[in-house]
């Protein structure tokens, strides 16, 4: 039996990335052969999960065979005590830089982020681009790429409803639904999003993130006709305006893999994003969604994409097939598969 002690809390947050994703890979029930150890904040979604009130003390009084980290400064208590046998695995889930820049702030020093990392066996990444990002500056750092996963039962095209969209909104929706989801802020473009929505008036945009400061979302809705804003909507009501939109902007530049592309695809909405960082990886280009070069003509590229969706139903549900077939090869088993069998081969080595 393979002990993980996760540094990681398991939060009750729906907007906490990565105790998300630690609940659908390792809360149900896995390999026999594996045992994931979590401080569990919250009863949802965390049966198969071995639970444990504090990990420093299980770390020294238990010795488990692995500590499952984030590479974060917040790991480096657990490093410093951490006995020779037990391996440090760095399950990363963004993107490596040694300086800011205008799209990532970079809050830990380098030399301690650098550290940190010289301390990992491994660093499993959810994209190439993520590994990429380690090998530029951490070329004797092993890496390995899994893609991120998705639920294929919860995110599903037959939650499509727009009468529930109206109602999440308390408007009437007479046109075809382009839907943005992302925080405010520069990295994700929300400014190209509203750019894009003026250039379109034949459909209704509708923008799910929070306000962080970085772009007045509230203004800018105030002086375009066709968009709709919600600073936070419940996960159940996410699959439904992705079951009802034709078309999923994405304009975010530099993300490592942005679980929400694939959830869109599962609810067979096609998935238009810029050709930046790991956004591109989840689909073929221009079979199951379509990517767009960051230059000069992206927004003209961007509209005549998404127009071509709504002006071809043939070619829209097309692509919409194919999305939902490439998501359900993502789907949480089949993660959980890579997932052990890269932690029982780490063991081996």
């Amino acid at each position: 039996m393979i002990e993980v002690l996760s540094l990681k809390a398991i939060e009750e947050n729906p907007a906490d990335g990565i105790s998300n994703f630690i609940k659908a890979v390792f809360g149900k029930k896995h390999s026999e052969k594996i045992v994931f150890i979590a401080k569990c904040r919250t009863k949802e979604g965390v049966e198969a999960i071995k639970k444990c009130r504090f990990p420093l003390m299980h770390l020294i009084v238990y010795k488990p065979d692995i500590l499952w980290g984030t590479g974060s400064i917040k790991d480096i208590a657990a490093l410093i005590v951490k006995p020779r046998k037990t391996k440090y695995i760095i399950n990363f889930h963004t993107v490596l830089k040694r300086t800011s820049t205008q799209t990532w702030k970079v809050r830990t020093p380098w030399r301690i982020r650098r550290w940190i990392f010289s301390k990992a066996s491994l660093v499993i990444t959810p994209s190439r681009y993520s590994a990429q990002s380690i090998n530029t500056y951490l070329p004797h750092i092993p890496t390995k790429e899994i893609l991120n996963g998705v639920d294929v039962d919860f995110f599903d095209p037959k939650k499509n409803d727009k009468e529930k969209v109206e109602h999440f909104f308390k408007t009437s929706i007479s046109k075809p639904i382009i839907t943005f989801i992302g925080s405010m802020h520069w990295r994700k473009r929300p400014e190209l999003v509203v750019e894009i929505a003026k250039e379109m008036p034949e459909a209704q945009f509708v923008m799910i993130g929070k306000e962080v400061g970085e772009f007045d979302i509230k203004r800018a809705v105030d002086q375009t006709k066709n968009i709709l804003w919600s600073g936070r909507m419940a996960r159940e009501e996410i699959a439904v305006v992705l079951a009802s939109s034709v078309a999923f902007l994405f304009p975010s530049k530099d993300d490592a893999a942005a679980a929400v592309i694939l959830e869109a695809m599962a609810s067979g909405c096609v998935p238009v994003v810029t050709d930046s960082g790991g956004s591109g990886e989840f689909f073929d280009n221009k079979h199951e969604g379509i990517s767009i070069p960051p230059d000069s003509r992206e927004k003209q590229e961007f509209v005549k994409a998404l127009k071509d969706i709504i002006d071809n139903p043939s070619t829209r549900n097309q692509y919409s097939g194919n999305a939902r077939k490439k998501a359900c090869e993502q789907e949480w088993s089949k993660v959980l598969k890579r997932y052990s069998h890269a932690i029982i081969s780490e063991m081996a080595t």
